[in-house]
C-alpha cells in the first residue's frame, strides 16, 4: 500500500493484509499506524533529483517494485516509458532509476 498523504494512510491502512507492505511519503505521513513500514520522501526526491515533483508517482512505483520484487526493473521501466507523454521520456527514465535505487537502499537498510 502506497500512501503519499496522511489522509490516505488513515483511510486505507486498515485494508492492508497482515503480510502486506506499507510504503509512505515520509514528508507527508507523520503518523504511521504500523511498525513495519517504509517511509521515504518520494515527492522531495522527485523534486530534488529529477527536477519536478510530477514524477513522484514514478519514483514511488519503482521503489515499490524494488522493495516488493513484484516485477523486474526492465518490465517496469518499459511500462513507464510506454505511457510517458512525448518529451518526458528522459525524466521518467531518471525517475525510474532513482526509484529503484531508493527502494534498494531502503530494503538493504531494513534487512541488513
Amino acid at each position: 500500500l502506497l500512501c503519499l498523504t496522511q489522509e490516505s494512510c488513515d483511510e486505507y491502512c486498515r485494508f492492508l493484509k497482515e503480510d502486506g507492505i506499507l510504503i509512505v511519503d515520509s514528508d507527508k505521513v507523520r503518523q504511521i499506524p504500523i511498525n513495519k513500514a517504509y517511509a521515504l520522501p518520494f515527492i522531495r526526491i522527485a523534486r530534488e533529483k529529477v527536477g519536478t515533483p510530477v514524477v513522484a508517482n514514478v519514483v514511488s512505483i519503482a521503489a515499490i517494485a524494488e522493495i516488493s520484487g513484484i516485477c523486474s526493473r526492465e518490465s517496469l521501466e518499459k511500462a513507464v516509458l510506454g505511457r510517458a507523454p512525448k518529451g518526458t521520456e528522459d525524466k521518467n527514465k531518471l525517475a525510474c532509476q532513482i526509484g529503484f535505487e531508493t527502494g534498494y537502499n531502503a530494503k538493504r537498510e531494513r534487512h541488513g
